[in-house]
């Protein structure tokens, strides 16, 4: 999977994650550029991550490359399955 160095996002899609699902671009950014999130390929050049914040809080975000770096397509709590997911996955990099 790449490496996520830097995010940047939209000014519409910052008003939606906002209002709509209440997480700021920082709990973004907490989640994306933490090397404990877990990565998925959803399709060509966009990727799921679900990590968790510094504050705690589990969210799902979706990062799509567009040249020059990856933009922020959505971001949310995560759902129930996707923080087993979430929690198997970290488990098993502890367990290496």
């Amino acid at each position: 999977m790449p490496r996520i160095d830097a995010l940047e996002i939209d000014d519409h899609i910052l008003d939606k994650i906002e209002s709509k699902h209440g997480v700021t671009f920082e709990e973004v950014e907490d989640v994306c550029l933490s090397p404990a999130s877990h990565q998925r390929r959803v399709r060509s050049r966009v990727i799921l991550v679900l990590g968790q914040t510094r504050h705690g809080r589990y969210l799902a975000a979706i990062v799509a490359w567009r040249y020059p770096a990856y933009f922020v397509v959505s971001a949310r709590e995560m759902e129930l399955h996707e923080r087993r997911l979430h929690a198997r996955q970290t488990k098993t990099r502890r367990g290496r």
